[in-house]
């Protein structure tokens, strides 16, 4: 019986639906943010977003329910190529920010790379490991998920920026250049004209 409820879909759906409704409980409040940056251990945090962001999208495709009609081969070639994609961005995005993208102080300003293109890499990354694992295991559900997986960051990425989390990493990038009048004016003038993400590393 414990097997039939493992490759259930909707328990891992339901399990993603509850960890991202807590996320965006904590994105709606200043204060439910300082709580868990100041005094929730990092390593809960960083478990509870594996578990809610990485590790639900790759177990759903392995789960119960229909396939997609199409060829073996062709399955394989293209998860494979988006797993490919997705691997690639996520180690260019995470080599140029580091381990951590926390601000360790007055270092390097990155502006190229990824973070030249796109403003959130590691979330592009997200969403083509679940579109891929979806595909190369054939799961309707799965890939019917993974869709939806991708769009809802669109709320994660509105709420961070309505409740200031963006302007407190922005003000701090400032803060770190601002003894470098030619980094700050680059800050500024990309900050506004693209709005990308940067970080100091």
């Amino acid at each position: 019986m414990l097997n039939n409820i493992c490759v259930n879909p909707l328990l891992w759906i339901g399990l993603y639906i509850v960890g991202y409704i807590i996320a965006i409980v904590v994105l709606c409040s200043n204060d439910i943010q300082t709580i868990v940056e100041n005094k929730m251990p990092k390593s809960i945090v960083r478990i509870f977003i594996f578990l809610t962001f990485i590790a639900f999208p790759v177990i759903l495709p392995f789960s119960k329910g229909p396939k997609m009609a199409i060829p073996t081969f062709v399955a394989f070639t293209i998860g494979i190529f988006l797993l490919g994609v997705n691997l690639y961005i996520k180690i260019l995005a995470q080599s140029q920010i580091g381990v951590s993208p926390a601000l360790k102080g007055k270092e390097q300003l990155i502006t190229t790379g990824m973070y030249k293109i796109v403003r959130h890499p590691l979330y592009l990354s997200n969403g083509l490991l679940a579109i891929g694992m979806a595909i190369l295991l054939r799961s309707i559900y799965a890939l019917l998920f993974s869709i939806a997986y991708t769009f809802l960051y669109l709320p994660i990425m509105l709420l961070r920026s309505q409740t200031g989390a963006w302007e407190r990493e922005e003000a701090g990038l400032f803060h770190c250049f601002s003894a470098n009048e030619d980094l700050s004016y680059i800050f500024l003038e990309n900050r506004q004209l693209c709005q990308k993400e940067f970080y100091c590393k």
